[in-house]
């Protein structure tokens, strides 16, 4: 077998001793909590596809908190954020957050903390204390938006001192968060995507090393897709119910080889725009009778 830094990977034959388990973890083969002896026979393709079943069967801790960004006035979503905040406008048969809810929960990360402020009653009445998901919401209010990093930096109180998962509450992507890392090397972990056609100039370069730096010369960049994790020590410089976006925090630590990420390959969508929101609710609609998003 071969051996990398974080396991070993592409097993032709794994035997796996009393009390352990062989999981996947960032590509790479881990060893944790088991019952009984047992011989595995698997190659890496297929320990992508039940990944999420190993994660929940493993026995360790996720204790990772998230965090969905829900308070943005949604203005180029008008005339349909009128009377509605973007993350309860509905594609398929959910609202835009409740998708991040699911795949949260899938995850087995059940603290959750949304900020809110453009009617985010209605945010708060819809999903109340997070029971019907099986999680438990904690909500982060703002007066007024506070963009990304000045609304991540207000809630900072309910996330606590290790790296915490931040999503996006008007995308729809089916990467698997359980593959997510708990911990990271640097101030910020991306997921990055392929340049949509609304955004074909792209935002960040993944380096062969895993690093993410600053888009320059003629080297092809990715997409962020609003999914990365972030170490609260990021945020500490803004000030409480202070607006600032994200990109400037993540530029300078950039510069200082902080920032790692990975490239995800699969479904992503931004939904920015009314049309872009009905593109997805008929890809939804044929998901449900095809199996596949298309």
């Amino acid at each position: 077998m071969r051996m990398i830094k974080h396991g070993i990977v592409h097993p032709r034959t794994v035997h796996v001793a009393y009390d352990t388990i062989c999981l996947l973890h960032n590509g790479a083969i881990l060893v944790g909590l088991w019952e009984n002896d047992y011989k595995f026979k698997l190659n890496k393709d297929y320990l992508l596809q039940l990944d999420d079943k190993l994660f929940s069967m493993r026995g360790v801790d996720r204790a990772m908190r998230a965090m969905i960004l829900a308070a943005g006035y949604g203005e180029r979503m008008r005339p349909l954020t009128d009377h509605c905040p973007k993350p309860l406008l509905t594609a398929g048969d959910k609202a835009l957050i409740e998708y991040q809810l699911l795949a949260l929960r899938r995850a087995d990360i059940e603290d959750v903390v949304i900020n809110v402020a453009h009617m985010g009653e209605q945010i708060e009445q819809r999903l109340g204390d997070g029971s019907s998901y099986d999680l438990s919401i904690q909500y982060s209010r703002e007066s007024s938006p506070l963009e990304t990093a000045g609304g991540i930096a207000n809630a900072l109180e309910l996330l606590g001192e290790a790296p915490f998962l931040v999503i996006n509450s008007d995308i729809w992507c089916d990467y698997p968060i359980s593959r997510l890392p708990q911990q990271i090397d640097g101030m910020a972990h991306l997921i990055l995507v392929d340049n949509p056609a609304h955004h074909p100039s792209g935002d960040f370069i993944l380096t062969p090393s895993g690093k993410v730096v600053a888009a320059s010369g003629s080297e092809a960049p990715l997409t962020f897709s609003g999914i990365g994790i972030y170490r609260p020590e990021l945020f500490q410089s803004v000030a409480k119910a202070t607006a600032l976006p994200l990109a400037p925090l993540l530029i300078d630590a950039m510069r200082r080889g902080e920032v790692t990420g990975a490239h995800h390959q699969g479904a992503w969508f931004d939904i920015g725009t009314p049309e872009r929101l009905y593109e997805l609710d008929q890809r939804l609609s044929a998901k449900a009778k095809t199996g596949k998003i298309l």
